[in-house]
């Protein structure tokens, strides 16, 4: 399988989707470019139901299911789509994500600007670039703190206060090996 990419905008308004299962081996689902009129992987897709994303995907970028209603679930103003959040209801400030997400898109926190704290469980590998861009993050907890990578470099996440202005200032994707 050489398929590791869906590109932004590969299925953008296909209305007629109501189910996908992305390939094993897919590492990337892409988004919105800034200052890109280009669409997301799936934007506009009225339609879609189900998506199954598999464990190879590390990184969903910015606005890939802007669109996408039906498949966003939404649960303690946090939402998903299957085990990876995308988004979030602006008035959230405090969140523990379900103990089954596997990652945190890029953008997905970024217009919570009342977030001050969240918990990210165990079941958290990868932490998408801008993910929490514009945050106002006092305190990030990790339940699991062995592992975390920036570019490729092991790094702290011990102390929540230390991990909250990392994440909001940051712009690189978190991955835990």
């Amino acid at each position: 399988n050489s398929l590791t990419i869906i590109e932004a905008g590969t299925f953008s308004n296909c209305i007629s989707l109501t189910d996908i299962i992305i390939p094993d081996g897919v590492m990337i689902i892409g988004g919105r470019k800034l200052g890109s009129d280009t669409d997301g992987a799936f934007s506009g897709c009225s339609n879609l139901l189900r998506i199954t994303i598999p464990d190879s995907v590390t990184n969903i970028r910015p606005y890939a299911f802007a669109g996408c209603e039906k498949l966003i679930q939404r649960e303690n103003g946090v939402w998903y789509v299957d085990k990876w959040v995308i988004g979030c209801d602006r008035s959230t400030s405090d969140v523990t994500l379900r103990s089954d997400t596997v990652g945190i898109s890029g953008n997905a926190f970024s217009l919570c600007k009342g977030l001050t704290s969240i918990t990210i469980p165990d079941s958290v590998k990868n932490i998408s670039e801008f993910a929490f861009r514009g945050c106002s993050l006092t305190s990030v907890t990790f339940e699991n703190t062995n592992g975390w990578t920036v570019n490729r470099e092991s790094i702290d996440v011990t102390d929540p206060a230390k991990n909250a202005e990392n994440l909001c200032d940051g712009n690189s994707a978190w991955i835990r090996k």
